[in-house]
Parts: structure tokens; C-alpha cells; sequence
């Protein structure tokens, strides 16, 4: 984006990452980062959460109970200690572990001080040699198939794990509870880039994507929520119905904390920090 003649019409950014190329003059064609819709169209949205394997989970924690916060069953050493035998995942991206680990330790999720990033790093140095994997794609079908048994990842992504596992009538199930003390939440967005070769293409795309029955057939395939309100009575009773994937509006309200830019110099320290940590250093 940043040396331009990219050659696409349309590019799908998370909202933060939208933030920069809009600040960053890359883009010409709706969130809070994007004050008066002018540039972000959403079009899916969803949680950064913890998904697991019931049955293995259970077994792994023998007499300990499965804790209320589910972010302690990835972030706290009194459980990971015990669940790496049966396999933890953490997301390959600083821009979604580092929210997730700020929440779980009382700090701002996006927060502007150098020191917190430090503070969460330190955390999560603790729980390093009990994490199996880095993914942010891959592990929804371990989780299906029983390979892994926690996981922090995308809500949608542990609803398609639970809908593979019914399918294969392989015996797992699985949950993700909604994060008690909050949780990060963000959109996916279409922009056009400056140097798009088709924009009037890439409008009608937009304009098709956002249609409320186009949007409920995504939403009904992938899980993920869809920010068009009209799509919803198009959208299968079951996924309404699920708090990981439509949270209720009280909790969006309260405990949902969206996506906010961060400065070079934070994007620095955090991806220096998540490297770091993924080494083992």
C-alpha cells in the first residue's frame, strides 16, 4: 500500500490497521476510528476470545475447575502448566495477543505506555514454554479435530470449529465463553486504495457485500457478526442466539473494547516484545 500500484480495488484491513492507511493518505473511499463513514465500509466484526475443548480441558485440570475468565486458562502458568500436554494456541500477532494479555493483567488494552506493553510481556514470558503454537488460522481445525485443546482466537472461528466437530461426530465439544472483565472487538473493513484501477467496481462490490441478505449468508457461513443491522432477520436463529458471536448489548456497551490506532512507537515496542516472546527469549 505504502509503494502504491498495488493493482487491487479493494483491500479489507482490520479497523486499527484501516486507522493507519487512512492516516497514512492511502486510501479514498465505519467505526469510530473513521469519523463520518467516510473511508471504512465494516463489513464482518467479532471478538479476540478463548475457545477450548471442554472434555480435554476438564481432564487436563483434573480436580481444578475450568476458571470463570477464560483468559486464565492461556495466561495464568497454574493452568497452562497443565493443559500443554494437550495443546495451547496462541494467535500469530502482536496486534491481537497484546490486547487480550493488557485486559487480563488490569492494564488499558490499548494502552499508550511503553511500561504496560513490558508488564504484559513479562506475563506472557511466564506461560511461554507451555504454548505449543502460533496461529492465527490453522488452529481452528486442530480444534475440531481434537488436536488441540485451548486456543485464543477469533469467536467466529471457534463456532466453525464446533460446527466441524458436529459434522465429523468425532465427540468434541466445545465453548468459549464471553470474557467476564471484557474482551477486544473489532470490524474487518473494505477500502478502496488510492491508486484502485476499477473504484466504480470496487463501490458496486461494496454496495453488493452490504446487502442484508448478501451480508446474512456470509455471516450464516462464517460466523462472524455482521454490522448490518437489516441482515439480522436473514441470519440463523442459532447464531443470533450465540453470546460469542452476537454478544448481548449490554456487554458491547460495557465490556467490549474496540479496536483503537496505535503510535509507531507502541507498534514498535509491541512487535519487538511479541517476537521476542514467540522465541523464547
Amino acid at each position: 500500500m505504502i509503494a502504491g500500484k498495488t493493482g487491487y480495488d479493494i483491500v479489507i484491513p482490520s479497523s486499527d490497521f484501516g486507522r493507519i492507511m487512512i492516516d497514512g493518505g492511502l486510501v479514498s473511499m465505519m467505526s469510530h476510528l473513521d469519523p463520518g463513514n467516510e473511508y471504512m465500509a465494516p463489513w464482518l466484526g467479532g471478538m479476540i476470545a478463548v475457545g477450548y475443548n471442554v472434555d480435554k480441558v476438564k481432564a487436563a485440570l483434573g480436580n481444578t475447575p475450568i476458571p470463570a475468565n477464560p483468559f486464565e486458562l492461556v495466561f495464568n502458568p497454574v493452568y497452562t502448566s497443565k493443559l500443554k500436554k494437550c495443546g495451547i494456541s496462541m494467535l500469530d500477532a502482536a496486534s491481537d495477543v497484546f490486547p487480550s494479555a493488557l485486559l487480563y493483567i488490569n492494564k488499558a488494552p490499548y494502552s499508550k505506555s511503553q511500561s504496560d506493553y513490558q508488564d504484559a510481556a513479562t506475563m506472557l514470558q511466564k506461560v511461554r514454554d507451555d504454548t505449543n503454537l502460533f496461529s492465527s488460522l490453522g488452529y481452528m481445525t486442530d480444534l475440531a479435530s481434537g488436536a488441540l485443546c485451548v486456543c485464543l482466537g477469533y469467536c467466529g472461528d471457534f463456532d466453525n470449529a464446533g460446527r466441524r466437530a458436529k459434522e465429523a461426530k468425532n465427540g468434541v465439544h466445545i465453548e468459549a465463553p464471553l470474557p467476564p472483565n471484557g474482551a477486544q472487538f473489532g470490524f474487518e473493513s473494505m477500502m478502496i486504495p488510492n491508486d484502485a484501477p476499477h473504484p466504480e467496481n470496487a463501490l458496486k462490490w461494496i454496495n453488493f457485500i452490504l446487502r442484508p441478505d448478501v451480508q446474512a449468508e456470509i455471516t450464516n457461513k462464517v460466523l462472524f457478526m455482521s454490522p448490518n443491522l437489516a441482515a439480522r432477520k436473514f441470519i440463523n436463529k442459532d447464531a443470533l442466539a450465540n453470546p460469542i458471536a452476537f454478544p448481548p448489548s449490554d456487554y458491547l456497551k460495557a465490556k467490549a473494547h474496540f479496536y483503537e490506532p496505535r503510535k509507531s512507537d507502541i507498534r514498535r515496542i509491541m512487535n519487538r516484545l511479541f517476537t521476542k516472546f514467540k522465541s523464547g527469549l
